[in-house]
């Protein structure tokens, strides 16, 4: 009866010992699964937040560029052209001002959406995010992002116009720049250095051909600086390689200098990235 007592007593043991193990197991495995399920789902998440990149429409056959802003758009157009038939070299040029305004306003435009969708633009160049001089207020960027989001959606390279600074401030253009700057880092987009180009050529050239009589909206060689910066930007070509004189208002040897201004800031604060 010993014996038999002590044999029972070591299978009971047995039987016990592989029961503690396969609970051990079980838990092994709900916490593997859990792991692996959690890693799955952050690799979703962290998928579902990649931006959107910027389609980088340069080199084209044809250009048809759609622009929106306010005020400081309102002459850019006649320049812009010019500059960008000279540097695309047999490029189709087309370029149009949908809307003029703020980019709050604009975005509540149902007709200039309309347009944006059945355009088929390669570029839509943004002007007019509400800014305080001052520093002292910050507006919203949303309706600027929106414009950004649409127009990637549609492979449309969008590209951030910060204006210029009024005459005698500087560092205006600089605030104004890197405002676009922090909206491009969380909505790529290309954000074009108006503000530091038109600094380093007034710092050169002085400023007197660069403004209108209000010192606040821009002359000749403000519009040929701004130009021929979004024209590098949209076409990709190095405008800092031809001397050839393009509008008449600005002399051949001062389009040459803002040229070269221009590529060198361009080169120093990349555009699209």
């Amino acid at each position: 009866m010993k014996i038999v007592r002590l044999v029972m007593q070591k299978v009971i043991l047995v039987f016990m010992l592989f029961s503690l193990l396969a609970c051990g197991s079980s838990s092994d495995n709900e916490k593997q699964i859990v792991a692996t399920s959690s890693v799955k789902q952050t690799a979703q998440t962290s998928q579902e937040k990649l931006p959107t990149p910027i389609p980088i429409n340069q080199y084209l056959a044809s250009y048809k560029v759609a622009l929106i802003g306010n005020s400081h758009s309102y002459g850019i157009l006649e320049t812009l052209q010019s500059v960008l038939e000279h540097h695309s070299g047999n490029s189709n040029v087309e370029i149009r001002a949908l809307a003029f305004g703020y980019t709050d306003e604009l975005i509540k435009d149902s007709k200039l959406i309309d347009e944006l969708n059945s355009g088929q633009w390669s570029h839509l160049i943004i002007q007019g995010q509400k800014y305080s001089q001052s520093g002292s207020y910050v507006y919203s960027t949303n309706a600027t992002e929106q414009f950004i989001s649409v127009a990637k959606s549609l492979n449309i390279m969008p590209i951030l116009f910060p204006e210029h600074p009024q005459k005698g401030d500087p560092l205006e253009g600089e605030r104004v720049y890197e405002l676009h700057k922090s909206i491009a880092q969380n909505h790529p987009s290309c954000v074009a250095p108006i503000g530091l180009v038109w600094n380093k050529a007034i710092a050169q050239l002085g400023s007197q051909y660069f403004y209108s009589p209000d010192g606040n909206h821009a002359a000749a060689y403000g519009f040929m600086s701004t130009s021929l910066t979004l024209a590098q930007i949209i076409t990709g070509e190095i405008v800092d390689s031809d001397e050839q004189q393009i509008i008449n208002s600005v002399p051949s040897d001062v389009q040459a200098e803002l040229a070269r201004i221009v590529s060198q800031t361009l080169a120093e604060n990349d555009p699209c990235n």
